[in-house]
């Protein structure tokens, strides 16, 4: 399930295979340059779900330059549910609000509705909410290079997502 997601990733153009190579070695646990393994995570088939964000959509682009690593943030989202491994690749500087907004839009497009959650960081452990962080990079709070969070439904983040995303829209 792992490969196939990674199959529909496209492979031709060199800025997304770039990323394609780092979410199969993250999430495939491969080894590093140092003999060291990236990740202890096992993937079961059918629980890993690639979400488009706007990092993968600029470097999917023509003519868009590479972008540093540094710049770039690599998350993995456990699903409401648990079933599924949601996995990010974002722009450092993108706030915990487009976070939220990135798995909205996914949920949406994959069950026709979003039930409102917050985001619970497994290390250091902190639940990020859009009304505390939501105006928080990623760098900020600590996400970068890469980090592990769980959705977790709370009714009160529905308001609190409605109303950034209608502040985003204005």
């Amino acid at each position: 399930a792992v490969q196939n997601a990674l199959d529909h990733m496209p492979k031709e153009d060199a800025r997304v295979a770039a990323i394609r190579s780092q979410i199969a070695n993250e999430l495939l646990g491969r080894k590093t340059r140092g003999g060291q393994s990236k990740s202890r995570s096992r993937v079961q088939a059918g629980d890993l779900v690639v979400v488009t964000t706007a990092l993968v959509q600029h470097l999917g682009t023509e003519g868009a330059e590479t972008v540093p690593e540094k710049d770039i943030a690599t998350l993995q989202v456990r699903s409401l549910d648990g079933k599924q491994t949601l996995v990010l690749k974002m722009w450092a500087s993108d706030t915990i609000a487009d976070v939220h907004s990135a798995l909205t839009h996914h949920l949406i497009s994959a069950n026709g509705s979003a039930e409102g959650f917050d985001l619970h960081c497994q290390y250091p452990r902190r639940v990020l909410t859009i009304g505390k962080d939501g105006s928080s990079s990623l760098k900020e709070v600590g996400l970068c290079p890469r980090a592990k969070l769980r959705m977790v439904r709370d009714a009160a983040a529905v308001a609190a997502l409605q109303q950034a995303l209608e502040t985003s829209a204005k």
